[in-house]
């Protein structure tokens, strides 16, 4: 169990969840993402750890924060190949 709430406790465990989701195309830009505290609470790791994860989308240029709306992504799967 230790070993689990480590893996999703990782910032590169949410970078390539990220990246599989837009690869898939169930997430496309445009598209919020779910709020932190909501993403905290579901696979129950802080709110630093998922923050973290989406300051480093968002320095890469794969999402922004739109005030009021969240976290949106800024691209589609057709940017990564």
């Amino acid at each position: 169990r230790n070993l689990i709430k480590k893996l999703f406790g990782t910032v590169s465990f949410w970078l390539d969840i990220f990246y599989h989701l837009v690869e898939k195309g169930v997430a496309n830009a445009g598209d919020q993402l779910p709020g932190e505290n909501l993403l905290a609470e579901h696979w129950n790791v802080s709110r630093a750890t998922v923050r973290q994860a989406f300051r480093h989308l968002e320095e890469d240029g794969l999402v922004y924060k739109r005030q009021g709306k969240g976290t949106v992504i800024a691209f589609n799967a057709s940017s990564l190949h």
